[in-house]
């Protein structure tokens, strides 16, 4: 709508480039932190086609609840073959 657009242009434009990006793909939390950089496009990464990154954004969380669904899937599914649609 024009409201809309009107409400846009009047806002400060910030160029991507100015923005700290990480250094690699797909940092872990605490060394984005110690970078002081942004996410940035790195949170899609592997999405367009390209390889995954070698390290995963964020490390697994470990919890009971994590434990108790992999124990679960494991009795549910003990082989590979176990797992596939029939």
């Amino acid at each position: 709508s024009k409201l809309a657009t009107a409400a846009l242009s009047r806002l400060p434009r910030l160029e991507s480039e100015s923005l700290p990006q990480p250094s690699r793909p797909c940092p872990f939390p605490s060394e984005q932190a110690s970078e002081g950089t942004l996410q940035g496009p790195y949170v899609l990464a592997g999405l367009d086609g390209k390889p995954v990154p070698e390290a995963p954004p964020l490390p697994p969380i470990e919890s009971e609840l994590r434990r108790d669904l992999a124990e679960m899937l494991r009795r549910e599914f003990p082989t590979p073959a176990s797992s596939k649609a029939s």
